[in-house]
């Protein structure tokens, strides 16, 4: 699945963000706080990692020449979810989604 919105609308059921609408503004300063954009910035990472966190799992976004490679971890480094794309913020999301059992 590509970044954007609909990738963004995902992870926010799965987190439990409820009344989520992902942004539709270009420079997002149309926004408040509650709109993130999770696959494509990496403020909006920030967020997916701070929540995934409160649910038990953790992220970790390792450096490649060419691509990043997003895995999901519970507290005991056991991987169950992992991604690899050119973009972080969208590697994480689908590592994150992958954790949860969703298909993307």
């Amino acid at each position: 699945m590509r970044a954007g919105r609909e990738l963004d609308r995902k992870v926010a059921d799965a987190l439990g963000l409820t009344g989520y609408m992902p942004c539709n503004a270009d420079d997002c300063k149309a926004c408040d706080q509650r709109f993130a954009r999770f696959s494509t910035s990496w403020e909006g990472m920030g967020v997916l990692v701070g929540e995934a966190r409160k649910q038990g799992i953790y992220l970790d976004i390792l450096t490649n020449e060419k691509v990043y490679i997003a895995e999901a971890k519970k507290i005991l480094n056991k991987t169950i979810g992992s991604s690899t794309k050119k973009e972080a913020p969208h590697a994480g999301c689908l590592a994150y989604l992958n954790a949860h059992g969703i298909a993307v």
